[in-house]
């Protein structure tokens, strides 16, 4: 079953009521907001150009040093849009009301599992036998 369907099937089957949603919501909304900050930081990084801006030639080791920066910028910003996706993913589940249902087993994420990875989509069983697979 692909994500899709799977979220279709478990619309309005979430295991928190609406108040427990909201929280979940709230807290999600303030990590994407704070990853989108930080995005934007590491766009700016990772798109300055490596000269200092001025006419004398970069010496090789300042050069390496900014296209290092440079290229951790870019991991950065990879990272951020996973994780934006994944915010984005995890609030359409609770719009859905499937929101703490696992993708896999169907049956709900422990509590303590979400309030440490609110993005989760899989309950810890799942999850460790998919990362084993």
């Amino acid at each position: 079953m692909n994500s899709e369907s799977a979220l279709r099937s478990r619309k309005g089957c979430s295991p928190f009521n609406e108040s427990a949603l909201e929280s979940f919501r709230a807290l999600l909304i303030a990590r994407q907001e704070e990853v989108s900050k930080s995005l934007a930081g590491l766009t700016e990084a990772g798109l300055r150009a490596p000269t200092d801006g001025s006419s004398v030639p970069v010496h090789t080791a300042d050069l390496a040093a900014d296209v290092f920066e440079q290229e951790m910028s870019l991991g950065g910003m990879e990272r951020a849009q996973v994780e934006l996706t994944q915010l984005h993913d995890a609030i359409e589940r609770i719009d859905h009301r499937s929101y703490g249902l696992c993708n896999d087993c169907g049956q709900a994420i422990k509590t303590a599992r979400l309030e440490a990875l609110p993005t989760a989509e899989f309950c810890i069983d799942c999850k460790s036998r998919l990362e084993a697979a």
